[in-house]
Order: C-alpha cells, then structure tokens, then sequence
C-alpha cells in the first residue's frame, strides 16, 4: 500500500482549485456553492413535497 504524500493539505488544495475558479470566472464558485445546497436539500424537499400533497387531498383542499 502507498503512503498519501501530506506535502500539501486538503484545505490547501480547495483553496488552490478555488482560486484558479475565481480567477477564470468569478461566477464559478458561486455556482459550485449553490449547487452545493441544491444537491443536499434537493431530497428533503422530495421527500416533503409527497407527504403535503397527501396531507392536502386528504383535507380535501386540493382536487
């Protein structure tokens, strides 16, 4: 098994890639960031939207 070389960080290297984003568009970090967000909340919000629809039709508010 090879050892990791530990020459430089991992917060160092997302720095590294964060600046070289920035300084070709200062759009992609941002984008990066939103779609970040995105992903995570992306299965709470599937996973709720199913339970209002019922919530509603079961109410009769809806249909």
């Amino acid at each position: 098994m090879e050892k990791m070389n530990k020459e430089y960080p991992i917060l160092s290297n997302w720095k590294f890639v964060f600046h070289e984003m920035y300084s070709l568009d200062h759009k992609y970090p941002w984008y990066i960031a939103v779609r970040s967000v995105a992903g995570f909340l992306a299965p709470f919000i599937a996973a709720v939207i199913p339970s209002v629809a019922i919530s509603l039709v079961e109410k009769r508010q809806i249909f």
